[in-house]
């Protein structure tokens, strides 16, 4: 009796091992039809381009599955800023910065508050880290740029543009991206914002359209600098800038302007 069950479950046994080693073999044989497949490459929804999904997507720096959304959860904000915050949502969607969003969207970006130190106002912010991934960032020049226009320069000014990035315009297309979380709702922006890993440089190639072919101008992002070796040739360059400025309806934050002096601190 021992035997015979011994034999019978020896017997099961190599059955199942059997019916586990043939699984093993379709499974192996489905992975490498899985490879071949994906190397010979799939219709991308975003580019329409053939290519492995290894491979980066070329449209936007997406990775070649086209992850084309993200939904991030809202952040808490604590109660004593809920009040500010929202008075300054209002005061932002008043001035046409944000505007209320009811519909769904592929992407919600958390939201980041900051409060400025000198006026004790909130700035809002996104912090978009799903979409940055999505965004390739133009290279734009730097300080380093702008330091070799500087020499022999004795008189200097500097000129900050006010609410500079909120000047820039988003189209259509992008309004949605923005897409931020609120305690009281979703909103959009229909101005630059900051926090997109690209504000910097588009703001950046802006200015310098603003201001290009103007002797002894210069700009780092919303900071513009005037300067000249004498300073009768400051005070022509610095004309020339206001002019320019005011063609161009570039708004300044006088606050935050310094006039004609032998020494400034710049982009510190």
């Amino acid at each position: 009796m021992i035997n015979s069950r011994a034999a019978a479950t020896h017997m099961a046994y190599a059955v199942f091992s059997k019916k586990a080693a043939t699984a093993r073999q379709k499974h192996r044989v489905t992975a490498r039809e899985m490879d071949k497949a994906t190397d010979t490459g799939t219709s991308c929804s975003r580019c329409a381009q053939q290519h492995s999904q290894r491979d980066a997507c070329p449209a936007k720096g997406v990775s070649a599955n086209c992850v084309i959304s993200s939904i991030t959860s809202q952040r808490r904000i604590p109660f004593m800023l809920r009040s500010h915050l929202k008075k300054e949502l209002d005061s932002m969607e008043k001035a046409g910065i944000i505007a209320k969003v009811t519909e769904p969207t592929n992407w919600v970006n958390a939201l980041v508050v900051v409060k400025k130190p000198r006026t004790g106002k909130l700035r809002v912010c996104l912090d978009p880290r799903d979409l940055n991934k999505a965004i390739k960032r133009p290279l734009w020049p730097t300080l380093d740029d702008v330091t070799p226009k500087l020499a022999g320069a004795q008189f200097f000014s500097v000129l900050n543009a006010k609410s500079g990035y909120w000047a820039i315009k988003l189209t259509e297309e992008l309004l949605k991206l923005t897409t931020f979380n609120t305690v009281v709702g979703r909103y959009k922006f229909l101005c630059l914002p900051f926090g997109l890993i690209s504000a910097q440089d588009e703001f950046q190639r802006k200015t310098d359209e603003t201001y290009e072919r103007l002797n002894g101008v210069a700009a780092i992002v919303d900071n513009i600098l005037v300067f000249g070796k004498t300073e009768e040739e400051h005070d022509a360059n610095l004309r020339a800038m206001l002019m320019r400025t005011r063609e161009k309806g570039v708004r300044l934050n006088p606050e935050k302007s310094v006039m004609c002096v032998p020494e400034v601190s710049y982009f510190a």
